[in-house]
């Protein structure tokens, strides 16, 4: 016998319209010319057939009690995963996640379902949006971002981006949560899924785009780290180590940025970003190449920093200030059409081949003295 309607609306009405697993609202509000889109699935915990998952014999197949609703992701992975996700822990989660929905008290900030369907099918019952129950969600999501095991940390890095694709207001701190396990080292060999989470959610051009956001990754270890169009803030990688190259290229550092002490392993470019605030590098060592060129710089401050491979800042525009102070350079050095404001300093520089500043210019006369004669000091 198909699943009853009475059954599929108990179902619905327990676990709040909500994915058992991820939290996630399942169904969304319809437009003027559109009904409701409804996404969940009544998964079975028992499976309805002998051979398929978690194939078994059960008195009521489509019985309330052996069923759980969930989001067409989480329903493929507890079908592929049958041996971690066993009819013991299936019932587990469901049996949280309706306690969960349960707790909250129904005259304490409740707000209604976003969607007619829901209130059609269910009359008279709200399905919780609120508050607490996104710091719920984050709260479950950080403690499996910890965790040791790997399906854990997974689920909670999708969890958190579901969580700020329907909720604005949690996404810094679904944000901070990523970062804050990476300066920690936490996330073992999802590593790179962390850094691929920042990237869907702070590229300007992709879907999942989330804008004012500020990041945070003083201290962390950073593989290959694919940042490329992306839009952020205020930014620290102060203390960072890059293992393999960085991409920066095109993007929009909006206030502060600061990469002080940093370490590029490999090759690591900035072309074409704009730093509306910074960059600050002070003290980093770059030991692959790098390449700053069409950058837009309002105050460039790289003293003391170490430059091992060739490095370009062609066609840079440095709008008020440049600082290389002590700055080491130990290959190619190139300034070619770079612009420069009225601060610039260069005391101290050290240019194993010199600096190749063709047709670099300055924007006022006392800076362009100073640029022929740092050209004459540093001959390339």
């Amino acid at each position: 016998m198909p699943i009853s309607d009475r059954t599929r609306k108990i179902l619905w009405v327990k676990a709040g319209g909500r994915c058992s697993m991820c939290k996630v609202q399942l169904i969304t509000e319809g437009t003027e010319s559109d009904d409701p889109s409804v996404f969940g699935e009544e998964a079975h915990i028992v499976g309805k057939s002998v051979n398929g998952p978690r194939g078994g014999v059960v008195e009521r197949v489509n019985s309330h009690e052996n069923l759980i609703l969930l989001c067409r992701r989480h329903h493929k992975q507890i079908d592929d995963q049958v041996n971690y996700y066993t009819t013991e822990h299936l019932k587990a989660i469901k049996s949280t996640h309706e306690e969960w929905i349960s707790s909250f008290d129904d005259a304490h900030d409740k707000e209604p379902s976003t969607s007619a369907r829901i209130q059609q099918d269910f009359p008279g019952t709200f399905i919780n949006s609120n508050k607490e129950i996104i710091l719920a969600s984050l709260a479950e999501a950080q403690r499996n971002l910890v965790s040791d095991d790997d399906l854990l940390r997974g689920n909670a890095l999708d969890s958190l981006s579901d969580i700020g694709n329907h909720y604005p207001e949690a996404r810094q701190r679904a944000i901070n949560m990523i970062c804050r396990a990476m300066r920690a080292d936490r996330l073992g060999s999802m590593q790179l899924e962390a850094q691929n989470f920042l990237f869907d959610h702070l590229c300007a051009e992709g879907e999942a785009f989330w804008p004012t956001i500020n990041i945070d990754l003083k201290g962390a270890r950073l593989v290959d780290f694919y940042f490329r169009g992306c839009q952020v803030c205020d930014a620290s990688f102060d203390g960072a180590h890059f293992l393999g190259d960085a991409s920066f290229v095109d993007c929009d550092f909006e206030t502060i940025t600061s990469f002080q002490q940093t370490h590029f392993e490999k090759y690591v470019s900035f072309g074409r970003s704009k730093f509306y605030g910074g960059p600050f590098f002070a003290g980093s060592i770059f030991r692959g190449g790098a390449s700053f060129a069409s950058t837009a710089i309002e105050y460039g401050e790289f003293g003391d920093s170490t430059f091992c491979d060739d490095t370009t800042f062609e066609n840079a525009t440095f709008k008020h200030e440049a600082d290389f102070r002590k700055a080491r350079f130990l290959s190619y050095a190139g300034f070619i059409a770079c612009r420069f404001g009225d601060l610039l300093f260069f005391d101290g520089v050290q240019a194993a081949n010199g600096i190749d500043f063709y047709e670099a210019e300055a924007t006022d006369g006392f800076s362009h003295v100073k640029l022929e004669r740092l050209a004459e000091k540093y001959p390339y």
